[in-house]
């Protein structure tokens, strides 16, 4: 009986896709603009993204998560519900050559060219050209705080966002729930966003993105309907073995 229910609820939550949130954290306000699943594009219709997304980009009124699947690299435009390959997540030269970046990706910057950023948990961070194939360390890469609010903090293996102006800027979540960035060129350190901006959705956070005026994060937030199941199945697993130990 127990495995039946438990059957039915994973069948039931799958039905039911997290939804994806923009935080904007300059202003702290946020904005439900879709869910996980692709609706068209690829031939992924059907699959459910959340937990493989690496990446988010806001361009005007466009918001872009990037995700992986199987070694390859997608967009997939969450207005639209399209999904699309834009590359592969194995390097094909550069100083990783050969190498599956996908579980060690945690950012993507777009400026007419694909870039997807890699942190390697050891204190280097590495950039994947997504259409030539390259990569390699990133200009600076320090990924220790050298000065600033987070002077001496190790930003490595936490980075959740990457932006690329004339730097390579880093974002983690640290221990107060607020985002801090960190310049990878010069290792200054510093906060744009507080527990109130983040909304109590920092730890949903897959992506955080620059847009030249504001800070964006990108959040799965698990739909309310599934919780409620959770519950539920909780509540028939308890009596169902007290009745059993009875």
């Amino acid at each position: 009986m127990i495995r039946i229910i438990i059957t039915t609820l994973a069948l039931a939550c799958s039905a039911n896709a997290a939804i994806l949130t923009r935080v904007d954290l300059t202003n702290a306000t946020s904005a439900d603009i879709g869910d996980t699943i692709i609706d068209n594009g690829t031939t992924l219709v059907g699959t459910d993204i959340a937990g493989s997304i690496y990446g988010y980009f806001r361009d005007g009124t466009t918001d872009v998560a990037y995700f992986s699947n199987s070694g390859s690299l997608y967009a997939f435009n969450i207005n639209l519900d399209l999904a699309f390959i834009i590359g592969s997540a194995t390097a094909s030269t550069g100083n990783n050559s050969g190498v599956d970046l996908s579980s060690s990706l945690y950012g993507h910057f777009f400026n007419g060219s694909d870039f997807a950023y890699f942190d390697d948990g050891a204190g280097n961070v590495g950039v994947l050209s997504v259409n030539s194939g390259n990569a390699d360390l990133v200009a600076g890469f320090q990924t220790l705080g050298t000065s600033g609010t987070q002077n001496g903090t190790e930003f490595s293996g936490s980075l959740i966002g990457h932006h690329f102006t004339d730097d390579d800027i880093g974002y983690i979540i640290d221990s107060n729930d607020a985002v801090s960035f960190i310049n990878m060129n010069t290792g200054a350190t510093g906060t744009i966003g507080t527990p109130a901006s983040t909304l109590g959705l920092a730890n949903n956070f897959v992506g955080i993105h620059f847009d030249g005026s504001n800070d964006f994060a990108l959040a799965v937030v698990p739909e309310p309907s599934s919780f409620a199941l959770l519950l539920g199945l909780c509540g028939i697993v308890s009596i169902l073995l007290r009745r059993k130990r009875a």
